[in-house]
């Protein structure tokens, strides 16, 4: 991997430390950078905790690259406010830098927690999966599309919440509208986007997010490319494998996302429906298991009180466990 000077041979370090601190904010630490931006960790002397500086390069030769990166930024992230979407607290310019504070997300990110973890929290996962829908339903019902899903862009803060990110690429549509503009990450680009002049850039994002719960669930994309003309092949076939080795409630949700047909891929909306009825159906089977163990408590205290307790217990009475069969 290249180095952040390699990457951004313009960017003055002394001259960012500079600026952020006469802000009231202490540079600790590069957190990351991608093709627009560098990320760091700073603190804030005002409110006495970290956040994360996202610091733009507007040179001549970068100019309107990252001028329009970060303006797409602020716009999308001024409407939005929701417990999975990254903040934005403060931004400003200085000299050839733009800046944005925002969360700081100490835990990384989905694809570190993939990289990082051998053996998956599929509860953890299943509550991830909710938030991510949370938060794209928040966006689409504010006609913002984000454009570029994917595992790096969805954060991970210190309490185990999901903060979905980057918001560079972001463009304000609406429902039932198709645009022609290619945006995003290609393994996380929908079957259409690659094939058909136009697409509706809403249906993509839930592609994007199906891709990226697949990488989740898997630890391995679907795709098995070595090339970037055979991976626009698989993507545009729609090769895809939902493997039968995680739990049913899974696979359901990714076979709505990553339907090929975009007219009968699922909304975000629709999907939040099917995770909210997962829920609620959770609570009812908590709901019986604790009923069960009270109505079993109230026999064993008959049986004690009638002095059977030599009497084997009817197994008709006896609690069940229940297996489930994994293909």
């Amino acid at each position: 991997m290249k180095s952040i000077q390699e990457s951004h041979p313009s960017i003055d370090i002394e001259v960012i430390k500079e600026a952020l601190d006469k802000r009231g904010y202490r540079l600790d630490e590069i957190v990351g950078y991608g093709a627009f931006a560098c990320v760091f960790k700073v603190f804030s002397y005002q409110y006495n905790q970290y956040f994360a500086a996202k610091v733009c390069y507007v040179g001549i030769s970068m100019m309107t690259k990252n001028i329009q990166s970060y303006t797409a930024e602020i716009n999308a992230l001024s409407k939005l406010y929701h417990p999975a979407i990254i903040n934005v607290f403060s931004y400003f310019n200085d000299g050839d830098y733009l800046f944005l504070i925002l969360d700081y997300c100490s835990k990384g990110s989905l694809r570190e927690y993939v990289k990082n973890t051998s053996k998956p929290d599929y509860s953890l996962i299943f509550s991830w999966m909710r938030q991510a829908i949370e938060g794209l339903v928040a966006c689409h019902s504010m006609g913002i599309t984000h454009r570029d899903i994917k595992p790096t862009n969805i954060l991970i803060d210190q309490y185990n919440r999901i903060k979905i990110a980057d918001f560079g690429l972001s463009l304000n549509s609406e429902h039932g509208k198709y645009i022609s503009r290619f945006a995003g990450s290609l393994p996380f680009t929908s079957p259409e986007m690659n094939s058909c002049p136009k697409y509706d850039p809403l249906k993509a994002d839930v592609w994007a997010l199906g891709i990226t719960f697949y990488y989740l669930l898997y630890g391995r994309s679907p795709y098995k490319a070595s090339t970037e003309t055979e991976l626009k092949k698989q993507i545009t076939e729609a090769q895809i494998v939902i493997p039968a080795t995680v739990d049913k409630r899974f696979t359901i949700i990714l076979g709505m996302m990553l339907n090929p047909n975009p007219e009968e891929r699922s909304s975000a909306a629709d999907i939040l429906k099917v995770f909210n009825t997962i829920r609620v159906n959770k609570r009812a089977k908590f709901a019986n298991v604790i009923e069960t163990r009270k109505q079993n408590q109230r026999f064993k205290s008959q049986v004690v009180e009638s002095q059977l307790l030599a009497r084997k217990i009817p197994s008709g009475h006896r609690r069940n466990s229940t297996v489930i069969q994994r293909n």
